[in-house]
């Protein structure tokens, strides 16, 4: 008789789910990182995909994938679409997340609006950054909405936060209201105004005793 050759097809691998990724945003310029992925039906050969390209991934379970994404990546602020893909047989693309890139900022801290300062006295000036707005700040001084100052080239500080003090001189008009404008030095979209004004002053003795 004639012998019948019976075939074993490997599994079919089902279609990835993806319910949630871990971060969800970065700075623009922020070093690179590790993306946790979790979802359903990921198995030792699951790609993540980063705007439909494969990334370095390690299995960890079932539910639960980790890529490596380069700094390249997130080198410009906007989005990605993060994805999961499961070889043949079978498999498939999951549905997409989106993962956001933030731009670098520049948020004034002091002033910010409610201070008073006095005549020869300092104007201590703070901000905080995040990403990488460059190296250096413009400090701009304005009266109402008159720039009286200029502060070019001021170092934008270490570890997100920055900080430059300057004499008020004594011949300044304290008449109106002030407010300081930070703006990185290199590209000037970068940039925060105080919330609100901050007054200048004449000093003041105050008599305590007798």
């Amino acid at each position: 008789s004639n012998g019948v050759t019976f075939t074993k097809n490997p599994p079919s691998n089902p279609v990835p789910t993806l319910s949630s990724i871990s971060p969800t945003t970065k700075n623009a310029g922020d070093p690179g990182f590790t993306l946790t992925v979790t979802g359903t039906n990921f198995n030792p050969g699951s790609k993540v995909r980063w705007n439909g390209a494969d990334r370095t991934t390690t299995y960890t379970s079932a539910t639960s994938l980790t890529a490596a994404i380069p700094a390249s990546d997130i080198v410009s602020a906007g989005t990605a679409s993060v994805t999961v893909f499961n070889p043949t047989p079978g498999g498939g693309t999951s549905a997409a997340k989106t993962f956001t890139i933030s731009g670098p900022t520049i948020t004034v801290l002091a002033p910010n609006g409610g201070e008073t300062y006095y005549l020869g006295g300092p104007l201590s000036m703070s901000w905080s950054y995040s990403g990488n707005p460059g190296s250096a700040v413009n400090i701009e001084v304005l009266r109402e909405s008159t720039i009286l100052k200029v502060i070019p080239g001021i170092p934008i500080g270490s570890g997100g936060s920055g900080s430059f003090s300057v004499t008020i001189p004594a011949s300044t008009s304290y008449v109106g209201y002030y407010r300081i404008r930070v703006t990185s030095a290199s590209n000037p979209a970068y940039s925060d105004t105080s919330n609100g004004p901050f007054t200048i002053d004449s000093p003041k003795i105050t008599v305590t005793m007798p």
